[in-house]
């Protein structure tokens, strides 16, 4: 994994450059990226979170999920499945900031073959999101 961390990430091969200019052993260098890594990770399968990192911008799981389904062409079934079960694990503070994507996603009309943001709409009601005359806005708390 950490192997991986300093190939692919620029952060981590930043990182482990400096400790090498440093001239820190590769096989701590490693250790201490893994360590990082796993702490990051625990707190967000374990702690359900999603990454708040310091001047990150947060990529929206379930729109990225969508999209992944929809690259792959992974039956609509399964799609439907697997966006349930993410939506199920996120936490209620960011369904606002993760309806959005998908809303827009729900207004786009197309002909023919119904498009997956179509079949999204019982996923952004769950979200918050009221969905009226084509027109989609924010659902109050006291509504839901």
């Amino acid at each position: 994994m950490a192997e991986n961390l300093i190939k692919c990430h620029p952060y981590y091969r930043g990182v482990s450059e400096l400790w090498k200019q440093q001239e820190v052993d590769p096989r701590d260098r490693r250790c201490r990226i893994a360590n990082r890594a796993t702490r990051m990770v625990y707190q967000l399968v374990g702690g359900r979170q999603v990454w708040r990192g310091k001047g990150v911008d947060r990529e929206y799981l379930l729109a990225k999920l969508q999209e992944f389904h929809r690259l792959h062409k992974t039956p609509l079934d399964q799609a439907i499945r697997d966006l349930t079960e993410a939506f199920v694990w996120l936490p209620k503070s960011v369904y606002a900031t993760e309806a959005k994507p998908l809303a827009e996603c729900a207004a786009k009309k197309r002909h023919g073959p119904k498009h997956i943001g179509e079949l999204l709409i019982p996923l952004l009601i769950r979200l918050g999101v009221s969905i009226e005359d084509g027109k989609i806005g924010q659902v109050r708390s006291s509504e839901v």
